[in-house]
């Protein structure tokens, strides 16, 4: 079982992500992006996810294909970075 964890809605609270992750579920972050603006917006799914304190392997897309910790976080990081440096 896999629970999305969607940045762009605040209906998915920690208590809720703690006792799905103890009931042995896989989340995955999303952005679920009503605008170009918002695609790989993932801030908010990532403070959930820190805040329920789940680890990188109970989180589907947060590894990249060779199974490490890269890919949702290195995503994130990019498109911080990029946010950053157009203010």
């Amino acid at each position: 079982t896999a629970l999305e964890i969607n940045s762009s809605h605040s209906s998915t609270n920690v208590d809720y992500v703690r006792i799905a992750a103890k009931a042995g579920a896989s989340f995955v972050i999303s952005s679920d992006a009503h605008s170009p603006g918002d695609v790989g917006n993932l801030e908010r799914g990532l403070t959930l996810a820190k805040r329920a304190k789940l680890s990188p392997d109970q989180i589907i897309n947060a590894k990249d294909s060779g199974g490490g910790e890269k890919g949702l976080l290195a995503k994130t990081r990019k498109r911080r970075a990029k946010s950053e440096a157009k203010t």
